[in-house]
């Protein structure tokens, strides 16, 4: 076996770590470390501060592999901090590993303390460390230009707790790596990969987040100004919930708060409202959506001496292994509202007044100008390529929907197919409003949603069903008409309507239901696939038996639920059990209960998961290892990986040197394990990111 070195920085600095990033953070002139401790296999952990000459020594001589929790932070402040100032060496990245990426591959916490009491280590993190390591990080005062900082002499038994603290740590990273299986060879090619791309980053078009930075303060001033004058001046800010919610029950607009939910919904239901306070109402919704958080953290995180943003994405994030983001949060940026490229270039050369006229909703603009802020290096395209409709094929794929996978054998549009199915006439892409129906019916209805699965997803791709309820419902049979009326009966007591506030209207909601057992009607297999699966891993958890699903197997292994994947990749379910809990429908029925993510906190703690939550995070977790296998192909053929965005991939390449074709041949090419999937892909170059 290979010998391991297990080590762990204490640092100080004047920059927050969490705003600006590890690669920053290290970079900054005030960056500095404390103390550090190592471990070699077995023996007892070392302790060095500076001028760390005993450190240097034991780093530069060991031959083995480097271990450390959260290892691309570890490897920032070797490069730009150890290195500069004392002379570490740098190692190439294929001598790193990381024990919070593998904790993450086998669905447990990435934090050191959580995951370490979850396994029951025997050395667990000492939370009073953690208060005096946040004390001792950064400085005590200013002093004109002086920095003052605590120090061993000021502050001796503050530093001997970070100095066990910092053992402790190591020795708990120690335990952990030796809890855990290594990356597989495939996964650990990855998470290499990851880390070359976070280290390379991405340029940003600074001026020009500037340029949008200005006008949305404008923005805001003026709305403001406007919102005083809606409230005759009773309610000087949007941002005063509670003053603003008891003039709005004074104006007569008696609703129970003012989320965003219930502030639409009243917008929408209550066409009476008087004009003023509907006013108000608009421009504290206007207000809260001009967010300008992605901006100010593209501009913490940027580097001013290239002007690239790294550390932006986090390897298995979720229990499919999907990619987070960091800061900027890549993964979850608003879809475009108006055309980015023509916004941009408007409010990067045209004054603010013009601006206005061009644009009445300046929210809109700002928000869907946020991919365009992301540039290719000079002299450079971006090559986007993005897989077409993965989730609905690998769906498809895995549960054997033969209908669904000749459509896309056959290139046709399989939410044209959808909505003709639904509608009873022949659906093309020039009927735009039934084909965003069968769209969102694909998307909600796929892992055994209803209701309130619908109208999410109509919410978030901006479709309304009223008109679907026009059309269709007096066409329904008595027998989905009253099935409807249950469901949405059901829905509306329902106690998972906490996850959901602001709950449709019944003709929405009946309509919703209709769709949905229309949908489940022509997608039987899908439907079955659901009951495979829960009946699959419940048997595996019961039995202790390996128990297949289709291409999949379950198994427990070590207490944890355990699903191969075709790719040889598993999905883990920590503790996993089978429980009694109640349903719907006033009984009770057979539950898994595991700790993973809570879907309403998003903290770590004991959650459930069903049919079709378990096809959710197959499919993705299929769709994830398709992306991750794209990425590498893409890679060793010389694209240089700028960022990844969910199903798609952007590179900064040099047109002349490779094509857009090879690229889209790249991201084509089937693995061996996904057998017969009939992969699609779309292509292509553009100056700006654009969706």
């Amino acid at each position: 076996m290979t010998s391991r070195f297990h080590f762990d920085y204490e640092t100080r600095s004047t920059v927050d770590l969490k705003a600006v990033g590890g690669y920053e953070y290290s970079r900054h002139p005030s960056t500095d470390v404390l103390c550090v401790a190592w471990k070699i296999d077995g023996g007892v952990v070392n302790l060095d501060t500076p001028p760390f000459s005993d450190f240097v020594a034991a780093f530069s001589a060991f031959d083995g592999l480097f271990f450390a929790h959260n290892a691309f932070f570890e490897q920032c402040i070797t490069h730009h901090t150890m290195h500069r100032r004392y002379g570490c060496p740098i190692y190439p990245i294929a001598r790193y590993r990381c024990t919070a990426a593998k904790a993450a591959a086998m669905g447990l916490p990435r934090d050191l303390e959580t995951v370490a009491e979850l396994l029951e280590l025997p050395v667990k993190k000492d939370m009073g460390g953690n208060r005096i390591m946040r004390k001792l990080s950064a400085p005590r005062r200013l002093k004109s230009d002086e920095l003052v900082w605590w120090t061993p002499e000021t502050a001796p038994d503050d530093f001997q707790k970070l100095y066990a603290y910092c053992k402790t740590d190591v020795e708990a990273e120690y335990y952990l790596d030796h809890a855990l299986p290594d990356l597989s060879a495939r996964e650990q090619r990855i998470w290499f990969l990851d880390q070359k791309i976070n280290f390379r980053g991405v340029c940003v078009d600074i001026p020009a987040v500037r340029t949008i930075l200005g006008h949305v303060e404008k923005t805001k001033t003026e709305l403001v100004s406007e919102f005083k004058v809606a409230t005759n001046y009773e309610v000087l800010k949007p941002t005063q919930r509670d003053v603003l919610h008891k003039w709005l029950i004074r104006e007569g607009l008696d609703v129970p708060d003012i989320q965003a939910g219930t502030l639409d919904k009243a917008l929408r239901d209550m066409p009476d409202i008087k004009p003023h306070v509907r006013r108000a109402v608009e421009l504290r919704r206007m207000a809260s959506k001009t967010s300008t958080a992605k901006y100010e953290a593209m501009l913490s995180r940027v580097s001013h001496m290239d002007g690239r943003l790294r550390d932006i994405l986090l390897y298995s994030a979720a229990i499919t292994h999907r990619w987070g983001g960091r800061g900027v949060q890549l993964q979850n940026l608003p879809r475009p509202k108006v055309d980015s490229d023509t916004a941009i270039r408007t409010m990067l050369y045209t004054d603010y007044e013009w601006l206005k006229d061009v644009y009445p909703n300046l929210m809109d603009v700002y928000s869907s100008a946020i991919r365009g802020m992301l540039i290719p290096s000079p002299g450079n395209r971006f090559k986007v390529g993005d897989f077409s409709s993965i989730e609905a094929m690998v769906n498809a794929w895995l549960a054997g929907q033969e209908s669904t996978l000749e459509l896309f054998r056959n290139n046709e549009d399989v939410y044209c197919d959808e909505a003709s199915y639904t509608y009873g006439f022949k659906v093309t892409k020039a009927h735009k409003y039934e084909r965003s129906v069968g769209k969102v019916e694909i998307l909600a209805f796929g892992y055994q949603g209803g209701i309130g699965a619908m109208a999410t997803m109509s919410k978030s791709y901006g479709v309304s069903l009223l008109p679907a309820y026009d059309i269709l419902w007096p066409t329904a049979t008595t027998d989905e008409q009253t099935a409807a009326h249950k469901s949405y009966k059901r829905y509306l007591g329902r106690e998972s309507q906490k996850e959901h506030p602001d709950p449709i209207a019944e003709p929405e909601g009946l309509i919703a239901d209709v769709l949905k057992q229309r949908w489940r009607a022509k997608n039987s297999a899908i439907v079955e696939w659901w009951n495979i699966l829960q009946s699959a891993a419940t048997d595996a958890i019961l039995s202790g038996q390996k128990i297949r699903a289709g291409r999949l197997v379950f198994a427990m292994h070590k207490g944890s639920l355990v699903g191969k994947l075709p790719s040889g990749n598993t999905i883990v379910y920590p503790k996993a059990r089978v429980v009694l809990k109640d349903n719907d429908w006033g009984g009770k029925s057979q539950t898994i209960k595991y700790y993973g993510t809570d879907p309403i906190t998003g903290r770590p703690g004991w959650t459930y998961t069903y049919g079709g939550k378990l096809c959710e995070n197959v499919t993705q977790a299929v769709s994830r290892d398709l992306l991750a296998d794209a990425m590498v192909r893409a890679d060793d053929a010389g694209f240089d990986i700028a960022f990844h965005v969910h199903d798609e991939i952007a590179t900064d390449d040099d047109d002349d040197s490779l094509s857009l074709e090879y690229f889209e041949q790249v991201m084509s090419e089937v693995p061996a394990w996904a057998g017969d999937l009939p992969i699609r892909v779309e292509v292509f170059a553009c100056e700006r990111y654009r969706k």
